[in-house]
């Protein structure tokens, strides 16, 4: 369907908003956001550093993080 096509058999509650350039923001918050939170901060002060623990009804019980 066209875009007018589309405008005339639709209703416009049915149809996602649509944003002008003047609406997009040039940051893109998630990526230099700070929530503010204990939990960020933690991560914060440990540069991010995680470790993935496979325990349980396992096998072999493992882990790794992303610096080994």
């Amino acid at each position: 369907m066209t875009e007018v096509v589309q405008r005339v058999v639709t209703s416009r509650d049915a149809l996602a908003k649509e944003y002008g350039e003047a609406d997009i923001s040039t940051v893109f918050p998630a990526m230099n956001t700070d929530p503010g939170t204990e939990l960020y901060a933690e991560h914060v002060a440990q540069n991010f550093e995680w470790t993935l623990e496979i325990v349980g009804l396992v096998k072999s019980p493992r882990s790794w993080s992303p610096s080994t």
